[in-house]
Parts: structure tokens; C-alpha cells; sequence
């Protein structure tokens, strides 16, 4: 009777453990939730202005699952190939729309929904070039200043003009010009200070001297341009002036003087004049 029951026991306890699932049907079964990844950014929030960093980007991705844990995460930049996240990794290219894509996949083979991040770099200030031309009316010469900004990522935001540091005029716009016209009287000496802004908060700063003088000298006028107000402009090479210094005229050229007739004294030839010159002299930095 005891043998008859031990065989019952032992049949019961063999059916029971055929019946207990085993330990990788439990998680096939039971873990049907994919894992769930995020994305931190250093410095977290944009560095420069308008939403926009000016800095380097570092990246850090971090998955979590609770049931049969994470196996793998992927990362892509700006649509490349998927890449294995590994270690944070760094943004140091500029872009106006740089989207960063991740998801992970856990050990029972769920699989994330990409997530993504959308960011704006721009570490680069804006390019500038300073122009300017000049009219005489009376004593004065109106000096019309031209800034041409170049900002290939956050744009330019405005450019501010200066005369002996106090800012006059702001201008903004879309640029890529930016002009002022200055009232200059001679006798003066000023910095011109021009200062450009892009969107992410970048400045670049340009600076002239301006500087007026008179000149009496004689010597070959090689083009001649009578405005008929008064207005005589002009190239000229192997002028002397009261020193009986050699110099040459170029007309709006950087470090140049740049004069005007003011006065004729006197022909001393087809091509050549006796005058008095007066003009300004600029400097560029």
C-alpha cells in the first residue's frame, strides 16, 4: 500500500513540474514593454541667444527596462547611419537644425519608437566687411558708411554705429548692407566704430580714423571729373605737395588719402594742375 501511494506522489510531482513554465517563457510572456530612453544635454539649455548654442553640445543618452533589461541603444545625427551608443559624444558643428534620433531594444527584443531631439549651433561670428564713399558739400563731407555682413547660420540681428565711442544709429534689417551716413566737418579727428550682432549673440567690431587735411600741391591728373557744383573728383599720380613730398590719389582706397579740388590756382600743362586739395584720410583696423 505504502509503494502504491509513493508512485501516486511521484506521478503527481512529475505532472506538476511539466505543468511550471520555464523562466525564458515567463519573460517571453510577460515582457512586452519596450525600453524607454532619454536624452540629456550639456550645457541643458541653449548657451547663446534666441534659442540658439554657441558652444559645443555633449550628449548623453540613458535607457532604462524593467523587465528583461536593456540590450542595446542606437543614435543617429542628422539622418547618417545608426551608430551604437556606447558613451556620450559631442556636437561641435554648426547648424541651424540639427536633429539627434535614439532608441533602445531590450533582452526579450521589444523595440523603442525612435525619439528625437531638435537643436541650433552656432559658434561662428558674423563676417564683415566695411565700406564707405564720401561727398563734399561746402566744408563738410558727408561720409555714407557701408557694413556687409555675411552670417551663414543664425543671421544677423543688427549693426550698431559709433562716432568716438557714443552710439548714433542702429540699423537692422535683413541685411546683407547696412549704411550710415556721416556728417563730418574737418578739423576733427573720430573713430567711426561699427558693431555687427547675429541672431545667437556673436558681435564682431570695426573700426576707422578719420582725419581731415589740406593740401597745396601740383602734378598729373590722370582722371578728371567735373560735377558742375563745385565738385571736382579725381585720380592723380606724382602729385607734390607744399613739402615737395611725392604722393598718390586713389579715391576711396584703404589708408589712402582722399581729396578733392578745392581750389584752382593754376595750369601748368594739358595735364597738369596747381591747386589747393582738401580731403580726409582714413585709417582702417
Amino acid at each position: 500500500m505504502k509503494r502504491k501511494w509513493l508512485t501516486i506522489g511521484i506521478v503527481l510531482l512529475l505532472i506538476g513540474i511539466t505543468g511550471i513554465p520555464s523562466t525564458a517563457e515567463v519573460m517571453g510572456k510577460d515582457d512586452t514593454t519596450p525600453p524607454v530612453t532619454t536624452c540629456a544635454l550639456d550645457p541643458p539649455d541653449p548657451d547663446g541667444q534666441n534659442g540658439w548654442y554657441v558652444n559645443d553640445v555633449t550628449v548623453t543618452l540613458n535607457a532604462t527596462d524593467n523587465e528583461s533589461g536593456v540590450n542595446i541603444t542606437y543614435y543617429r545625427v542628422n539622418a547618417t547611419s545608426w551608430e551604437i551608443y556606447t558613451e556620450p559624444f559631442i556636437l561641435s558643428n554648426d547648424g541651424s537644425h540639427i536633429v539627434i534620433e535614439y532608441y533602445s531594444v531590450d533582452n526579450a527584443g521589444n523595440e523603442e519608437t525612435p525619439k528625437s531631439v531638435v537643436l541650433k549651433i552656432d559658434k561662428t561670428p558674423p563676417e564683415v566687411t566695411l565700406s564707405f564713399y564720401w561727398e563734399k558739400i561746402g566744408d563738410r563731407y558727408a561720409v555714407i558708411v557701408t557694413v556687409t555682413c555675411n552670417d551663414a547660420w543664425s543671421g544677423i540681428s543688427k549693426v550698431e554705429f559709433y562716432d568716438n565711442d557714443e552710439l548714433q544709429e542702429t540699423v537692422t534689417g535683413a541685411g546683407p548692407d547696412y549704411i550710415w551716413t556721416y556728417q563730418y566737418s574737418p578739423l576733427r579727428i573720430i573713430k567711426i566704430k561699427v558693431i555687427v550682432y547675429d541672431n545667437a549673440g556673436h558681435t564682431n567690431v570695426t573700426e576707422i580714423i578719420i582725419r581731415s587735411r589740406i593740401l597745396f600741391a601740383a602734378g598729373m591728373i590722370t582722371d578728371l571729373n567735373d560735377t558742375g557744383s563745385g565738385l571736382v573728383s579725381f585720380k592723380a599720380k606724382n602729385l607734390y605737395y607744399a613739402m615737395f613730398k611725392p604722393f598718390e590719389l586713389l579715391r576711396a582706397t584703404p589708408n589712402e588719402e582722399i581729396f578733392v579740388l578745392r581750389e584752382y590756382i593754376g595750369y601748368l600743362g594739358p595735364e597738369v594742375i596747381l591747386g589747393v586739395f582738401t580731403g580726409i584720410w582714413i585709417e582702417y583696423f
